[in-house]
């Protein structure tokens, strides 16, 4: 990572899927990395992650260990960048004053793709966008 090791929360909706598979990406890409992940809406009793974003990480090497995290101010607070995947709504669940990051990504659900081959598409998406923001530092537009 460019200029240092920035703590990195990735959030999602209920951290089983995008933004557990985010975070095992990023830890692959650059074993460095600080990153977290959340989600705005986890189950109450939730453990590991879904097992098509767990098949679709071991694929390549990578995993995701531990159980779902709710977003909270303070858990946002321990990190320097918090990127918040798709149109998640976090207003309710960090500071006013948090700086976030909006990656905008097509759920290929969205087109009908489910299962192992929605989590290889999303992996694939979602690499891209770490190696190109936050491997290499480039941004890109949203």
């Amino acid at each position: 990572m460019l200029g240092g090791v920035p703590r990195i929360l990735f959030v999602g909706v209920a951290n089983m899927s995008a933004s557990r598979i985010a975070e095992g990406l990023l830890r692959l890409a650059d074993p460095r990395a600080r990153v977290g992940s959340a989600g705005v809406s986890v189950a109450p009793g939730a453990r590991g992650m879904d097992e098509d974003a767990r098949r679709a990480l071991a694929e390549i090497g990578a995993r995701c260990d531990g159980d779902p995290r709710q977003l909270t101010a303070s858990l946002a607070d321990r990190h320097d960048e918090v990127i918040v995947l798709g149109d998640v709504d976090v207003g309710r669940h960090i500071a006013p004053d948090c700086a976030i990051r909006r990656w905008v990504l097509e759920d290929p659900a969205g087109r009908g793709v489910t299962g192992l081959a929605r989590h290889r598409l999303l992996r694939a998406m979602l690499g891209e966008r770490i190696r190109a923001e936050l491997v290499t530092g480039a941004t890109r537009p949203d």
